[in-house]
């Protein structure tokens, strides 16, 4: 329908009917007809060289004779093109048809003849009409320097690519292997062909030459023309070929007389690989070459998946030398058994007179992912004096492995939310459970009646399961720890204890609160001592813990008068004495330590030299405290997913290499022992591994210590390493602009973006499906995002600064980043989609702004210049109040807010 399309078509096509030469198809006729354009063309039924290729064997060179006449005879063709102004532009084995001659008088075999087609693609050297403007066309394994490149093209482009065939013909394999695009293009054009004698040793040096001429990467350094081609060629003949070399296989002419001395098949697949999605049909071809001389029929099935996935083929009526296709109906069952990932299967053909009889092709056939599941809250509403837990339980009735990382928000923003494990993994099919502790940010100590709070819980899941679900609604219900009335109570034994009489209260721990039970009592006594002047009663609160001694100190405080009359004898302030107990500590200032922030500083009096400490702080900047301050730098801190846990980087022994420590500093432990430089750790999802940098290199390291492995095993540089939320993959950045993907084993390294796109600064979403990233176009940074399996890919942001340090929100809802622009830099942040960009922050420090959201989401924490050095700030999303959190004479950096 492009009428552009049509004057080409007219123009292309009638100068290819122009070539008339032995070595090229014939073109007899073209034209339109009700809008549809056509050529008649000679029919060849032989054939190509790629089948012939086939016929040989996975990497089996021809026969040198037939190999070096074949490839003669293309030379000659494309010589007579290029005299006519064609050059073809996608010469590959598939486009050399053969024409077999019969054998000759004497019975000895004929070479067969070369047929170059489709010129469809050419364009006219000169005068002729050119394709769309920086197309590169051709194919990948076979294309010119110059094509990968975009520049003007001749005849020589063609040499290039017809001795890349010259090269897999006589050694079994083209030079360079390629699976992307810019991989060929890489290839192409910088990196030197291997040596053909290195691949055959028998192969003459004289050949050797005229191969590694071919493949120059610069036009000049080529053969002058593919006429002087033919003719070194033709004079580097070892024999007369026609001698020498074995008749072709008939093997893909269905019209051929069976030559084979034994019964046997062939599978051919025209291509192996196959993407199926679940309850969606599709179909997968297979040639089946009856190479035997007796006719049979055959049966094709599939070796490696569930039989009820592929329909049974009818069988295929095989005639001596003949070939059928069968067409297989794939139909994967959308169900949790259909389980995604690759298979290796196998495409087996089967005579029905000779069981015994089979041939088979190897394919690879995956399975696409589909989400399915949901999560249940047990029980809605709970009642407690301070909080209460709940059970989560995640179904996953997707195909694959499914992430469930719930978040829970309250209106009020007066409740708090504690997961464990913070994440449910959920095997297709499945369910996992968790607990959900709920508790209220503040204590209600009197109160007549109890007071209900609403929570929403998002599901939160990666692989689909339950992904998009709306929300699940639970409730807490806090009741008073005591009620209005007992306060005048209260005050009648508080006289009753200045007037020197004894008191005793002690906690009701009968009550059916569900957070509280099992904690510690907490009892309040008294104890008499000697005074010279008067008797004074000393109340003392036994506790076992430091919440609970916090706890008391406040309801002691209530008791305890501020004033008294003269006459009055004032009992002393109560002493907290600390005792041991069995019991975990679970209370409130225990989970507050869940909200802390780590960072690096320089900021202790030891450090005048500028050594670098670890200090933790609450989210408002207070209880700032060292928690690693050993005498060398630590760095780099790292909570674990559960909170348990720090790992950081250490030069205390004189190099930097990783430990860990509990959450309070105590058991440091060192993991790595190494002359290299071992930096920034990173947990495995499930706490159990950490991989970190040694040399540009990606490791892992077991968190005891044990197993240290190196996974990326070839002399390429690799950073930015982040481990995908479902642990079985690690995100990479590699020689600075390339992100890729590796399994924890170095298996499956897969290139994500191309290596000429320049991305910086890769990014796991929280669900695992998509990487964020920065994409350096002409010298300024956007944000990018992509599929995690490389399609996809999708601007964020296109403002004339510079966008970097991209950092998803844990709720997977907006991603931020560091704008810089008119010498000026700034925090956005964005929906996921590049939308609704809008302004939180200006000024932040524009060389690292250290980007790091709190676990609910709700703020940012970043690095700004300060008076005298960098420091901590946060701002609020829904507010936009910007806080300061640390203010010293020296650098913060690497903070990081504890999960």
């Amino acid at each position: 329908a492009d009428p552009g399309f049509q004057a080409r078509f007219q123009q292309e096509a009638k100068a290819a009917a122009g070539l008339s030469h032995p070595n090229i198809v014939e073109i007899y006729d073209f034209g339109q007809q009700d809008g549809r354009y056509f050529l008649i063309m000679e029919l060849l039924t032989d054939g190509s060289l790629r089948s012939l290729l086939q016929q040989a064997g996975a990497n089996q060179p021809l026969p040198l004779p037939l190999a070096i006449n074949l490839i003669r005879q293309a030379a000659d063709g494309l010589s007579y093109a290029h005299s006519h102004g064609m050059v073809h532009r996608d010469i590959k084995p598939d486009n050399l048809l053969l024409k077999t001659a019969p054998s000759g008088a004497s019975g000895a075999p004929i070479a067969p003849t070369v047929k170059i087609t489709d010129f469809g693609l050419a364009r006219l050297g000169e005068g002729g009409i050119a394709t769309a403007t920086g197309v590169t066309m051709g194919t990948p394994a076979y294309m010119s320097p110059e094509q990968c490149q975009g520049i003007e093209l001749d005849g020589r482009s063609d040499i290039y690519s017809l001795g890349i065939v010259l090269y897999e013909v006589t050694t079994g394999y083209v030079p360079f292997e390629t699976k992307t695009l810019s991989d060929a293009v890489y290839k192409h054009v910088y990196t030197p062909p291997p040596s053909p004698r290195a691949q055959r040793p028998e192969l003459p040096e004289g050949l050797e030459s005229i191969i590694l001429s071919c493949l120059a990467k610069t036009p000049a350094e080529r053969f002058a023309s593919a006429g002087a081609l033919a003719t070194a060629l033709g004079a580097l003949a070892l024999a007369p070929v026609a001698a020498l070399v074995a008749p072709p296989q008939p093997a893909l002419n269905p019209q051929a007389t069976a030559i084979g001395a034994v019964e046997g098949l062939r599978v051919l697949l025209e291509r192996d690989t196959l993407a199926m999605t679940p309850g969606q049909p599709a179909v997968f071809n297979a040639t089946v070459v009856n190479l035997g001389r007796t006719a049979l029929n055959a049966q094709v099935s599939v070796d490696g998946v569930p039989q009820t996935w592929v329909a049974p083929a009818a069988a295929l009526a095989l005639a001596p030398g003949g070939q059928s296709t069968a067409t297989l109906r794939v139909n994967v069952p959308r169900q949790a058994e259909s389980k995604a990932g690759e298979y290796a299967v196998t495409i087996r053909a089967s005579a029905r007179e000779n069981p015994a009889l089979t041939a088979g092709a190897p394919a690879r056939w995956s399975v696409a992912a589909f989400g399915g599941g949901a999560l249940t809250l047990s029980p809605l509403a709970a009642t407690g004096r301070r909080g209460a837990r709940y059970t989560l339980t995640a179904h996953n009735q997707g195909n694959a492995r499914a992430e469930f990382a719930p978040s829970a928000r309250d209106d009020s923003g007066t409740l708090r939310f504690r997961l464990n494990p913070p994440t449910l993994a959920v095997e297709p099919g499945g369910t996992a459970t968790g607990a959900l502790r709920v508790w209220a940010a503040k204590r209600r100590w009197l109160g007549s009646e109890p007071t209900t709070r609403r929570f929403q819980l998002q599901t939160g899941a990666a692989g689909g399961g339950g992904a998009g679900d709306p929300p699940i609604e639970g409730s807490f219900t806090q009741r008073p720890f005591m009620p209005v009335w007992l306060a005048p109570v209260l005050g009648v034994l508080l006289v009753l204890l200045i007037g020197g009489g004894a008191w005793a209260l002690t906690r009701d721990t009968s009550s059916n609160d569900t957070v509280n039970n099992g904690n510690p009592v907490v009892a309040a006594s008294t104890a008499t001592q000697p005074a010279p002047a008067a008797t004074a009663t000393v109340p003392v609160a036994v506790v076992a813990s430091p919440s609970a001694a916090a706890a008391a100190t406040r309801a002691l405080a209530t008791l305890t008068p501020t004033s008294a009359p003269a006459s009055a004898t004032v009992g002393p302030t109560p002493t907290l004495v600390v005792v041991g107990s069995t019991a975990p500590d679970t209370g409130a200032e225990q989970l507050a330590c869940a909200e802390q922030l780590a960072f690096a500083t320089g900021r202790g009096a030891a450090n005048a030299n500028g050594i670098l400490d670890i200090y933790v702080m609450n989210p408002d900047g207070s209880g700032q405290r060292g928690l690693i301050t050993a005498p060398g730098d630590d760095w780099t801190p790292a909570w674990s997913h559960d909170g348990t846990r720090i790992a950081f980087t250490s030069k205390r022994d004189g190099n930097n290499e990783i430990y860990v420590a509990n959450a309070n500093g105590s058991q440091q432990t060192r993991l790595t022992n190494d002359a290299a430089e071992d930096l920034f750790p990173i947990w495995s999802p499930d706490d159990t591994r950490i991989a970190f940098n040694r040399n540009g290199q990606l490791w892992l390291v077991d968190s005891t210590g044990s197993n240290l492995t190196r996974v990326t095993l070839d002399d390429r540089s690799y950073g930015y390493f982040a481990w995908a939320p479902s642990g079985s993959t690690l995100l990479m950045l590699r020689d600075g602009g390339t992100v890729v993907t590796i399994a924890p084993d170095g298996s499956n390294l897969t290139t994500i973006t191309a290596d000429d796109v320049q991305a910086n600064q890769p990014a796991w979403s929280p669900g695992g499906e998509r990487i964020v990233f920065t994409r350096a176009e002409n010298g300024v940074h956007h944000v990018y995002t992509i599929a995690v399996d490389g399609s996809d890919q999708t601007q964020l942001t296109s403002s004339e600064g510079d966008d970097s340090y991209p950092a998803w929100s844990p709720d997977g809802g907006q991603i931020a980043v560091m704008r810089q622009a008119n010498g000026a830099a700034d925090l956005y942040v964005m929906a996921v989609d590049g939308a609704d960009q809008r302004r939180l922050a200006n000024d932040p420090d524009p060389q690292d702004p250290g980007l790091v959201w709190s676990p609910d989401a709700t703020q940012l924490a970043f690095l700004r210049n300060g008076d005298a050095g960098v420091d901590i700030y946060v701002v609020n999303l829904a507010s936009q109040d910007i806080k300061r959190l640390t203010t010293n004479p020296t650098n913060d950096k690497g903070v990081t807010w504890r999960k």
